[in-house]
């Protein structure tokens, strides 16, 4: 379980597709964000992976790489601070910060970032696995 961490400053960040910063974000950008300020892990960026964040069977393609270069450890259930992957389109690309009670934080297209329960209407049923993103695995790269 990762340190708990003031969520609010992650909050309302404006959806931007391959967006990297406070400014604006898409889903990975903002768990970059959230990894690098919080805990000192500099997550690969993949913005040179993907032409637009909805390409859900690029995405798929791009989480399945990702998760060979990230070291992680895959969850029956999620703890504080692990990485919540979603089905979106029939493909798992969308990603989220488990923050405790139920509830994620994340951002998706059209909409600001939010802390979000798992059993909302947009999130409920579409849980593709929880991962602990291990210190062990951080990555320097870009």
């Amino acid at each position: 379980m990762r340190e708990k961490i003031d969520t609010a400053k992650y909050i309302s960040i404006p959806y931007e597709n391959k967006g990297r910063t406070f400014n604006g974000a898409d889903c990975w950008g903002l768990m970059r964000l959230i990894f690098l300020h919080e805990y000192g892990i500099q997550l690969l960026s993949f913005t040179n992976e993907y032409e637009d964040a909805s390409e859900g069977a690029r995405i798929k393609e791009v989480v399945r790489y990702g998760k060979s270069l990230v070291k992680y450890k895959e969850k029956e259930s999620p703890e504080y601070g692990d990485l919540v992957i979603f089905n979106m389109r029939g493909n798992p690309c969308h990603v989220g910060m488990y923050i405790g009670n139920n509830k994620v934080i994340h951002v998706l297209r059209g909409t600001n970032s939010v802390c979000e329960r798992l059993t909302s209407i947009r999130l409920k049923g579409r849980v593709e696995g929880y991962y602990e993103i291990t210190e062990k695995g951080r990555s320097t790269s870009l």
